[in-house]
């Protein structure tokens, strides 16, 4: 299963709408007047005037105004005590940002079965943020009981109303049949309205999907397309298979030059699979004049993450010479690693090294 957008949004909600008695009103009016106009100590005023008379317009902006600091010391706690203030009147804007900040523990104590209930009252009035992370609250079983086919149901709410992340969380579960049975199909018209939106986690899958074939049909092409969309976009594992696509003509016109720099832009993001192909490439003098230094320095990338193939080929450099001086202690410690994951010719040759 590919992984779900599993963070909570962190995003706070504004809102504009119109509400209360005159006296309220007034200051209401005069508070948002002052505010607009950066005179945020006369907003201040007139918004604790009239959300001490219950207004729930000035009692949303004074959290905002105690969260942002504006016109006054920034206060998380008394941010919170305004969200609670409108959020228990129903202001589904306020429930949503009451249920992150128990999510966060941002002025408040950390509860996330809190956070379930509040993102679940502003969720139910059709706020999409909130409908997101209640869903990533049940996949994660995280402050209730883990559930998938109720993650499955906020997903696709939050999916219904636009949200990128959320379609694309309701694409996996389609795809690895969690929470409702497997279809690949619907996973890849949820990832598509994603990727639509520049989602490269959904572009990335729908790439997958076509060079594996998923939907019945490989389309290589089609791979080649999403990848490289994914991969503008620093998808590092969109880079990766872009480079492979591109070093061994799959859906694409070979392309050894444009390979070494796709796998060059994932091996900076630390993605040890591009290191190790940059190692053979320079090694090889693939796509680029052959450089063992520099192959040496990739294969050391990759071999300090244990990628035991790493080991095994620096290993070899050392043995042989190639890009460094010859050190068979060296080499026997990069074969002794390799060989330590069951690299059966790291065995081997720490084995010859060692007679």
């Amino acid at each position: 299963m590919r992984l779900l957008y599993l963070v909570p949004t962190i995003s706070s909600l504004t809102i504009s709408l119109c509400l209360s008695g005159a006296s309220a009103w007034a200051s209401f009016e005069e508070g948002k007047l002052a505010d607009e106009g950066s005179d945020f100590a006369t907003a201040l005023h007139q918004f604790r005037l009239s959300a001490a008379h219950g207004d729930v317009r000035s009692q949303f902006r004074l959290a905002r105004m105690y969260e942002d600091g504006d016109g006054v010391e920034k206060d998380a706690r008394q941010a919170a005590y305004w969200d609670r203030k409108a959020a228990e009147q129903g202001l589904a804007a306020a429930q949503y940002n009451l249920g992150l900040r128990y999510d966060k523990g941002q002025g408040v104590e950390r509860d996330l079965s809190q956070a379930v209930i509040w993102y679940r009252k502003a969720a139910e009035q059709g706020v999409p943020i909130a409908q997101f992370n209640l869903g990533v609250s049940y996949a994660t079983g995280e402050g209730t009981d883990q559930d998938s086919a109720a993650a499955v149901v906020w997903f696709r709410k939050a999916a219904d109303a636009g949200r990128a992340d959320a379609q694309y969380n309701l694409a996996v579960m389609y795809e690895s049949g969690e929470g409702i049975p497997e279809d690949v199909q619907e996973a890849v018209a949820w990832y598509r309205r994603a990727a639509d939106q520049g989602d490269a986690a959904s572009q990335y899958s729908l790439g997958k999907i076509y060079e594996r074939g998923g939907t019945g049909e490989q389309d290589l092409q089609q791979a080649v397309v999403w990848h490289r969309k994914a991969a503008e976009q620093g998808h590092v594992e969109a880079q990766v298979s872009l480079a492979s696509m591109l070093a061994h003509g799959e859906g694409i016109e070979t392309n050894a030059v444009q390979a070494l720099s796709w796998y060059h832009k994932a091996a900076g993001q630390d993605h040890v699979n591009a290191q190790f192909n940059l190692g053979v490439m320079y090694g090889n003098g693939e796509g680029t004049p052959k450089d063992e230094g520099k192959a040496v320095k990739w294969f050391r990338r990759a071999a300090e993450q244990g990628d035991s193939e790493a080991q095994l080929n620096l290993g070899g450099m050392y043995e042989n010479a190639l890009g460094v001086e010859k050190d068979l202690e060296q080499a026997a410690a990069w074969y002794g690693r390799a060989a330590a994951q069951d690299n059966e010719v790291a065995k081997r040759r720490l084995a010859n090294l060692q007679q």
